[in-house]
């Protein structure tokens, strides 16, 4: 990997882009920038906001509290069937190789065992999508399972309180389930592989004024995973901290996603990136199981005018 500068351009007087994320580890990254001033010293003011569920982050973007969202894609097409923002990627931090699992009762030992059985995910599209596929995989119909709905810090709750015999989590709350003896991984997102894809999105508007603060995030991201690699052990203790798992969770967590640096982004973004057929795929999902009613046009869920801006600054 090549450390990156922006070169000639200091600190933009313009408000602080407010970027909102939940507690994954593989948006974490965004904290490290911040606390080791790497966005500071690319001339781009970030103001991080946790919240505590993809939920909660979604509906203060679609409120107009923030700028843009670390999320799931499925969760960019929630955004913008629900609502008039517009938020475009302009990075995809990682895709889920493991971490997103159906945990169940150690008594039900696969998919198969949940006929007639209580399953539960959160509300969001991630929830939908989630389970929709996982039933797929395992050649279950909607119809042989019962479905339920709970927000992200109820799920764990209704498993371990023996409402549900199933749930869709992940960490933290995954991590805290699968510590009792009782519970176990029945399916994860490894099976799906590169379909939970996590990323970093602005408002169609913002991104439009500001195309340079953008690359300098993209910039940024790049060099906190370059410090990560650089020392490892000091970067887990700190991000295991800010994502409330401790050192060895955090790093287990990292070995269950596939992280994206500033390379790996065409790949992704732009008129001829991965995004766009997957997004299409997404949204044939929710459609069919009534979670987005209408057409969705996602021609233009991804943009790479800033991995240009980024890229030529790296080619100086």
């Amino acid at each position: 990997m090549v450390l990156i500068v922006m070169s000639g351009c200091g600190r933009e007087s313009s408000p602080p882009i407010r970027l909102g994320l939940n507690p994954w580890p593989g948006y974490s990254f965004l904290y490290l920038a911040e606390h080791e001033g790497i966005f500071e010293s690319e001339g781009v003011d970030v103001e991080l906001v946790t919240y505590p569920s993809l939920t909660d982050l979604r509906y203060a973007f679609q409120r107009g509290e923030i700028d843009g969202m670390a999320c799931t894609l499925t969760d960019v097409i929630q955004v913008r069937a629900e609502s008039d923002r517009s938020p475009q990627i302009f990075l995809v931090a990682d895709y889920s190789n493991g971490l997103d699992a159906v945990i169940a009762r150690r008594e039900i030992r696969s998919m198969a065992d949940l006929r007639g059985r209580i399953i539960a995910s959160e509300p969001g599209a991630l929830g939908a999508y989630f389970l929709s596929r996982a039933l797929e995989v395992n050649n279950l119909a909607r119809t042989e399972v019962v479905t339920q709905a709970y927000e992200a810090d109820e799920l764990k709750n209704a498993l371990i309180a023996g409402i549900v015999d199933a749930v869709c989590l992940y960490p933290p709350d995954s991590t805290t389930v699968l510590q009792d003896p009782a519970f176990h991984t029945i399916f994860d997102s490894s099976a799906i592989p590169g379909e939970i894809i996590d990323c970093i999105t602005l408002d169609a508007s913002v991104l439009e004024r500001n195309p340079k603060s953008a690359a300098r995030i993209m910039i940024a991201w790049d060099r906190a995973l370059l410090s990560y690699r650089s020392r490892p052990r000091t970067v887990v203790k700190y991000l295991s901290e800010r994502t409330g798992l401790t050192s060895q969770e955090f790093a287990d967590a990292l070995h269950a996603v596939d992280i994206i640096d500033l390379r790996g982004q065409a790949n992704y973004v732009g008129a001829s990136g991965r995004l766009h057929q997957h997004a299409e795929n997404a949204v044939r999902i929710l459609n069919k199981y009534g979670h987005i009613v209408d057409a969705l046009n996602v021609s233009d869920i991804s943009t790479d005018v800033p991995l240009k801006l980024a890229s030529k600054t790296r080619s100086r």
